[in-house]
């Protein structure tokens, strides 16, 4: 291994792009992240710099995704002890692609009562979490939001 390579830890993903595809195959993570205790997260992959996203597909084969291109990431959960720390707000959406996910928008508790206030925040992505994965959906290619 190369002195000047960091260790990553690699996550089953699936990325669904705004052309309408769905990518399964594999991410790094970084096993520790800078802002808490614990692995970095999806969210945090997808907002560090750059344009593109290394991934593995399921034959194994390097490629770089244009992190633009990039809807949403499904994952296993990452849950992180903070659930007492969230609101849960039971959502439909739909994206660029034709995508739509159904679960539950993950919002921290005093970050606003109206769905709209959280929405409009300055994070790029959100998380949604679904029955069977956990979501990190791109605002900018969210079409319609259904809490109900």
């Amino acid at each position: 291994m190369n002195q000047y390579r960091v260790a990553k830890e690699a996550l089953s993903t699936w990325l669904l792009l705004v052309d309408g595809s769905r990518r399964e195959g594999t991410l790094f993570l970084a096993p520790q992240s800078p802002f808490h205790s614990g692995p970095q997260t999806v969210g945090e992959l997808m907002a560090e710099g750059g344009r593109t996203l290394p991934f593995h597909d399921p034959n194994g084969r390097f490629l770089l995704v244009g992190k633009a291109g990039v809807a949403a990431v499904l994952a296993p959960s990452q849950r992180r002890g903070e659930d007492e720390l969230l609101d849960r707000i039971s959502v439909a959406v739909q994206l660029a692609g034709n995508h739509h996910l159904r679960g539950h928008y993950l919002a921290e508790k005093g970050a606003g009562e109206r769905l709209s206030d959280a929405l409009n925040a300055d994070e790029v992505w959100f998380r949604l979490e679904c029955p069977d994965a956990l979501a990190w959906v791109a605002k900018d290619h969210l079409l319609m939001v259904d809490p109900g």
